[in-house]
């Protein structure tokens, strides 16, 4: 079940005064005018009153509840959006998205069903008073509510199944049947293990992807359309089991570029897609007139990893080499609403195209001691000990040899505490692993594409012709990639938002959840299928079937949350946890 606004708003500073003023758009109902017999688009909204009432009181005051435009979508966001703590990430995000198009899976239902909207009719300059009701649509049939939330089955008492007596719950002493094929003396095949954990890292990723962003889709297939028009794509295929795979070099793209005869027709919009990835999630723009490179990086969470360092090279040696059409005085790494991804990648493509950076540049790691957070940890450490190829690792900060049974190493305490509105104070003491440096070296592609390129170690761009575009939406991999730009003083950050006074001069963070490897319930669960199915192969790794926390109470129940937590690069930041360092931005 969605629930829409039938119209959104494009706001528009004035000049002289500075004021946001608002103005009606097309939203998600087509025709809206027509239907509700209003003349709301393209009329300035002066007031909206969020409960229905009438926008002024019987003295002709400004009733309860009612707000500008900006402020009713400032307030909104304040209290529902839960995308992140910081002020101007959440405004951003309903001003996009959230204020008109809610899920009520995630937003809370209105307390009424209507708005009221003072406007000023564009056809005749009158003030009109108009109630406006949101629009519900139901994306499949529901039968009846309580199929909306079921309850898990897991909790569900049945006939001949023994009750665990020692928890106030009904929960189901259940054993399910292991596969006949399954012998206690199969050997770890440590290939598919390691296969079927990436195929479920990424579909938690996805997952977590379209919670933040619920219409990636249709996002994705609008940056589809761009890249189509990529003057370059993307060809080359990989061969997943061949780690040690080389390019031949020097002339792989530069070829490219010599030989292109046609160009896109953008003349008009003094642009260029210059090259695109089998996903689009790396495009390459020029601008002729400014000799502007521009990287589109709308996430880290590609298709094919190796596709993906392939297509930065490349768009990066476009910008850079003097040799190239589109060599650029200046580049912009636009990081608008980038939901994450992989947290290998930021590391490997910053290093690449910011050789004069100083080291580290993999970040600190330690990760909370909890029994959900030992599972994945079990596993990995066992992939560690047969190869470390297409593995993360932890390497000690010291010595930088690898740390193998990582999760049991032993570390500090953290207390976290907070005054809570109520007035109370509340805090949580957790046990953490020793701090290693998370790395993924071993596994840089773009090293072995441009280890013959005769600018491979050359600085790019200098500081100051590098900008990096956010908007607070920058989420997991891609706040620690803008703020490392800012630690290491690569480049300078323009942030996006309103910066106008509505948030009382809180301070902009680039990006949220900036921590590392977020996972979710639905993963543990499918990992928890995977012991059921074979739990030989588990029971090896030190996993037990009573280190899987039970299901949810409600079927599609959904909690994510960071399972290891990087710290900044710099000796300034190192000791503060990256998600919370808040890095001020150049420019606003």
């Amino acid at each position: 079940m969605i629930i829409y606004v039938p119209y959104t708003f494009r706001f528009v500073v004035d000049p002289i005064s500075g004021r946001h003023g608002a103005f009606g758009q097309q939203g998600i109902l087509p025709e809206a005018d027509q239907l509700l017999g209003y003349n709301i688009i393209d009329s300035e909204i002066k007031y909206i009153n969020i409960m229905g009432k009438p926008i002024y009181n019987t003295q002709n005051q400004l009733n309860d509840d009612t707000y500008t435009p900006e402020q009713a979508i400032v307030q909104w966001a304040d209290e529902n959006e839960p995308i992140s703590l910081n002020p101007y990430t959440r405004e951003e995000f309903a001003r996009q998205q959230s204020y008109y198009i809610r899920p009520l899976h995630r937003y809370v239902s209105p307390k009424v069903f209507n708005q009221t909207f003072l406007y000023i009719d564009h056809t005749n300059g009158r003030e009109v008073e108009a109630q406006i009701p949101y629009v519900f649509r139901a994306l499949t049939d529901i039968p009846n509510i309580n199929g909306q939330c079921p309850v898990d089955n897991f909790y569900i008492p049945v006939v001949g199944k023994e009750q665990n007596s020692n928890l106030n719950i009904n929960h189901i002493q259940e054993q399910k049947p292991i596969a006949k094929d399954q012998s206690k003396n199969k050997k770890i095949n440590s290939f598919d293990l390691l296969q079927t954990m990436r195929d479920l890292e990424k579909q938690m990723l996805q997952r977590i992807r379209d919670w933040i962003i619920p219409y990636w889709s249709q996002r994705d297939t609008q940056l589809k359309k761009i890249g189509q028009k990529a003057v370059v794509k993307s060809n080359l295929i990989f061969n997943p089991n061949n780690n040690n795979q080389q390019i031949i070099q020097d002339k792989l793209m530069m070829d490219h570029f010599e030989q292109r005869k046609k160009k896109v027709p953008n003349v008009q919009e003094d642009f260029i897609v210059t090259y695109s990835n089998t996903d689009s999630s790396l495009i390459g723009y020029f601008i002729p007139s400014l000799k502007l490179g521009i990287i589109r990086i709308p996430t880290f969470l590609p298709q094919d990893i190796d596709d993906y360092q392939k297509s930065f090279y490349e768009i990066v040696r476009s910008f850079s080499d003097t040799s190239s059409e589109y060599k650029s005085k200046k580049i912009l790494l636009d990081l608008r609403s980038n939901t994450g991804g992989y947290a290998r990648l930021p590391p490997i493509v910053f290093q690449f195209l910011f050789p004069q950076a100083d080291t580290p540049i993999w970040p600190p790691v330690d990760w909370v001691k909890a029994p959900v957070n030992s599972i994945r940890s079990k596993i990995m450490d066992s992939l560690i000990k047969e190869s470390i190829n297409d593995v993360e690792i932890n390497v000690d900060e010291q010595t930088g040899e690898v740390i193998y049974d990582y999760y049991n190493q032993i570390g500090t305490q953290r207390t976290t505490s907070i005054d809570l509105s109520s007035g109370k104070h509340s805090s949580a003491t957790v046990n953490l692993t020793k701090r290693g440096i998370y790395y993924s070296g071993h596994n840089d592609q773009i090293r072995n594409y441009s280890i013959n390129w005769q600018y491979f170690r050359s600085v790019h761009f200098q500081p100051k012709d590098v900008i990096s575009l956010v908007n607070g939406i920058c989420t997991g991999e891609c706040a620690s990639f803008a703020k490392a730009i800012s630690q290491k003083k690569v480049g300078r950050t323009v942030a996006l938002g309103n910066f106008g006074g509505v948030h009382n001069k809180a301070r902009f963070d680039f990006g949220c959840s900036g921590g590392g490897n977020i996972i979710d319930n639905e993963y543990i669960e499918q990992i928890r299928n995977q012991f059921i199915s074979n739990p030989t192969q588990l029971q090896r790794m030190g996993i037990n079937i009573s280190d899987f926390p039970d299901p949810f109470y409600r079927q599609g129940s959904f909690i994510s949350f960071q399972q290891q937590e990087l710290y900044g690069i710099t000796s300034r930041t190192s000791d503060y946890l990256n998600e919370f360092y808040i890095q001020d931005a150049y420019f606003h």
